[in-house]
């Protein structure tokens, strides 16, 4: 059996915690697939004349599924490709034209296929947990953690995929970086990090097999990091005790329906540690992505192209539409720049 010889395919569930056989239009190009079944044991031992034990009973029966995807556009909508969007939902996201958000509503479990040259392992009830990691000259990847309950795990062949993604990653260059906490500024930076840090739970029955029904997301905590070369001109320390609060937005590739845009309306840095990048003063920031009026720590979009300056947005791309990735202001791809101006002056007072 080779390792390279394994791929994953997803179903969202009809009906929560009831497996749904994935078909071959489900798979994703996925990177690091581990799929972990886990069997929570009771051990018997009682109290008596032998010190030997007894043998130990299964109990409840889950299953811990990581991978990686790489950050790439539809290619002929303004969304990613349909099956990173499935999976992201299941992750606490919920899209509409091209933006994707987080939602306090609980999302629908889906089904997971894991297939490893000859064996089959599936996994019902699925919830899960995603990292968004760039790293300077590579593409971005989401890092998916996802926490399910067991269907079965048995031999089987790998499925002939079809329709999967044909756009090519963008590739972490050239991209727009920058925050506005206090002030606009744009950061010499070699990665970044958002994590979702989403909660994940079981429902757990006696009804059921393997003792749970599904996977729940019962909290998040959303964080991230960066590492700037140290910039002198930019009071760190007063951005972090004053509890200054700002936006931060990268923008990743260039090419129509093939880039990303990720905002944060309304972060908050927790710390400045010094490091060392090849002879390179540098700092690891971290912040927290916190929430708007609705839910919006983190902001998704892949269709247009604006930028934030941190007084005001500046437009770039467009034909006779643009977008704005920052909550605060709403304004949607398909908003004229008439409809832009006065949205923002209402803003303004």
């Amino acid at each position: 059996m080779l390792i390279r010889r394994t791929q994953i395919l997803i179903e969202v569930e009809a009906t929560p915690g009831t497996w749904d056989a994935p078909d071959a239009a489900d798979g994703v190009l996925a990177y690091d697939v581990v799929a972990t079944p886990e069997f929570a044991m009771f051990k018997q031992d009682p109290q008596g004349k032998l010190l030997s034990r007894y043998k130990s009973l299964s109990g409840i029966q889950s299953g811990t599924i990581t991978f990686r995807l790489e950050i790439r556009g539809h290619g002929s909508t303004e969304n990613p490709p349909d099956n990173h969007e499935i999976v992201l939902e299941a992750c606490g996201f919920s899209e509409a034209n091209g933006r994707l958000e987080p939602t306090t509503t609980q999302p629908g479990s889906v089904s997971i296929q894991v297939e490893e040259d000859g064996m089959v392992g599936k996994y019902k009830g699925c919830l899960g947990n995603v990292r968004f990691i760039g790293v300077v000259g590579e593409p971005m990847f989401y890092e998916f953690t996802f926490r399910g309950t067991i269907e079965d795990i048995t031999s089987g062949s790998l499925t002939t995929l079809t329709g999967l993604p044909t756009t090519v990653p963008p590739v972490l260059l050239s991209a727009s970086f920058s925050t506005s906490v206090s002030s606009a500024e744009s950061h010499i930076i070699n990665s970044i990090e958002f994590d979702m840090q989403n909660e994940i739970a079981f429902s757990t029955s006696v009804s059921e097999t393997t003792g749970i029904y599904r996977a729940y997301i019962t909290g998040k905590n959303p964080v991230g990091s960066f590492d700037p070369e140290y910039n002198t001109s930019f009071d760190w320390l007063d951005r972090i005790i004053t509890n200054d609060l700002g936006g931060l937005y990268l923008e990743l590739g260039s090419v129509t329906n093939n880039r990303c845009m990720i905002s944060c309306p309304n972060i908050r840095f927790m710390a400045m540690d010094p490091g060392d990048r090849e002879g390179v003063r540098i700092l690891t920031v971290p912040f927290e992505m916190n929430k708007t009026k609705k839910d919006s720590g983190i902001i998704l979009e892949f269709g247009c192209v604006a930028r934030h300056s941190g007084t005001k947005y500046d437009i770039a791309v467009v034909t006779e539409s643009i977008s704005f990735l920052f909550e605060p202001l709403s304004i949607r791809c398909s908003d004229s720049i008439t409809a832009v101006e006065s949205v923002w002056e209402a803003k303004q007072g």
